[in-house]
């Protein structure tokens, strides 16, 4: 009894300590213009880590921008986050699912998602974006919630959020009163906006091209897509990367 009491208080703290890594990995993805939505899956949104578990987080991208935003989402975490050749992956960032906002239902539909996905913990949000992904994931359990730890919400008043978003989306005048728009709109690309994605040779369109070509070649070489294809998906409206155990 004393000694499943220890391995609880141990599990505790390995919960709380990854939880605030998710946390400031949050903080960091919340900078990038075309993400919407970050929260936590698996073993440490059931609340179940241990000292060798991976962080999985997973990330809503606004449509048109999955490639940008998982680029983007690797550079901003740098050594954080988890990378194929870590041996020894416990308390790594992994990012292992991206959704665009076209499709917001995780995939497969089966156990092993209801059982990683059903306690997700969301950490960052903005807008609607919430709302729709709960309401696309009833499937899950009709009486599915998202809990929500620290949500940093652009429309709320976090100052730190406020200043990031302020930047990305630049103001009307900088401060010896010259336009500032051609840089809010060249920003507005890259995130995604509406209005800033119509034509297919804009500077975001072209720069999410060119990140799916490279990144899609990248996944294709890896010898796992194939074996386990799957579990290994990639397109324009998700990102999956739920190889088994010991194979990640």
């Amino acid at each position: 009894m004393l000694a499943n009491k220890k391995v609880r208080a141990v599990n505790i703290n390995f919960n709380k300590l990854y939880l605030s890594k998710a946390k400031s990995a949050a903080r960091k993805l919340s900078r990038i213009g075309s993400v919407l939505l970050v929260g936590v899956s698996g073993s440490l949104a059931r609340g179940s880590a241990e000292e060798s578990s991976d962080i999985d987080l997973f990330v809503v991208s606004r449509a048109g921008r999955i490639f940008t935003t998982r680029f983007l989402s690797k550079m901003i975490l740098g050594r954080s986050a988890r990378r194929n050749r870590d041996k020894k992956p416990a308390g790594k960032i992994c990012l292992n699912y991206f959704l665009s906002e076209e499709s917001l239902d995780f995939k497969p539909h089966n156990d092993y998602v209801v059982e990683d996905y059903k306690n997700a913990i969301i950490l960052f949000t903005k807008g609607d974006i919430i709302d729709r992904l709960i309401k696309a994931n009833k499937w899950l359990n009709p009486r599915f919630k998202l809990h929500k730890i620290i949500c940093h919400s652009r429309e709320g008043g976090n100052p730190l959020i406020n200043r990031v978003d302020s930047r990305l989306r630049g103001n009307d005048t900088d401060k010896n009163g010259s336009d500032k728009r051609p840089l809010r709109n060249y920003k507005g690309e890259i995130r995604g906006d509406k209005g800033g994605t119509g034509s297919p040779y804009s500077l975001g369109n072209l720069l999410e091209s060119a990140l799916r070509h490279l990144q899609v070649r990248k996944i294709k070489r890896d010898p796992r897509t194939q074996k386990y294809p799957q579990k290994i998906v990639f397109s324009d409206l998700e990102l999956r990367f739920h190889p088994p155990k010991g194979e990640d």
